[in-house]
């Protein structure tokens, strides 16, 4: 994300989505939605995040993140222009989200295979090249 977020918190905000514009947005009028982060290292550019979606609403994380300041690195409909400018002279050409560990509860029917497990994966080259470059620790499990 942009910035440095403090240390952890919650985005407690409901959100509403406008299907003609396919954005989001945060508005008393909305969907409720609550976000988690922590944060796992940081500077005053940019900082890595761990977000923990608890509703699972569309754009949630990027919604929430940009309501609390700090915007996914380059996301370019919710987050911040001038450092996506900066940012994208680097390589970056996307939002840096990554969904690194997705966990299974209790499920039945056709999903049942699926429950208690959990899915991980390594961020894609272009994100972990930049947190190896900062010193940054790779999420795991």
């Amino acid at each position: 994300v942009t910035g440095l977020p403090a240390p952890a918190g919650e985005i407690n905000a409901p959100l509403l989505k406008d299907p003609s514009s396919n954005t989001v947005r945060v508005d008393p009028g909305g969907k409720e939605a609550l976000t988690r982060y922590r944060l796992i290292a940081g500077e005053k550019d940019i900082s890595l995040v761990e977000i923990e979606l608890i509703t699972g609403r569309s754009h949630q994380a990027r919604v929430h993140m940009a309501s609390a300041g700090h915007p996914v690195l380059g996301d370019v409909r919710y987050g911040a222009g001038e450092v996506n400018a900066r940012w994208r002279k680097s390589g970056v050409c996307r939002p840096l989200l990554h969904s690194w560990k997705l966990a299974f509860g209790s499920l039945a029917g056709r999903l049942e295979a699926l429950a208690g497990k959990t899915l991980a994966a390594p961020p894609a080259e272009d994100m972990a090249s930049i947190i190896a470059a900062r010193g940054w620790p790779l999420p795991r499990e």
